[in-house]
């Protein structure tokens, strides 16, 4: 578990890549972010409070 700054979900993965550089590689593969149990695949502008509770998980691909 991990603490960032961050206002929307784009603000995210842009605070833990820029304060974790090993997650770089991962979060640019693609991923997920689940907030409060809904899972958001491409929505970078989704707002975020410090109350909810935030996972991300790797991107499902499949064909």
């Amino acid at each position: 578990m991990v603490e960032v700054e961050a206002s929307t979900t784009g603000d995210i993965l842009k605070a833990l890549q820029a304060n974790y550089p090993g997650l770089q590689a991962p979060i640019s593969a693609g991923v997920s972010i689940a907030i409060d149990g809904r899972v958001y695949a491409t929505s970078l502008t989704e707002p975020v409070s410090p109350d909810q509770e935030i996972y991300l998980m790797q991107r499902l691909k499949g064909g």
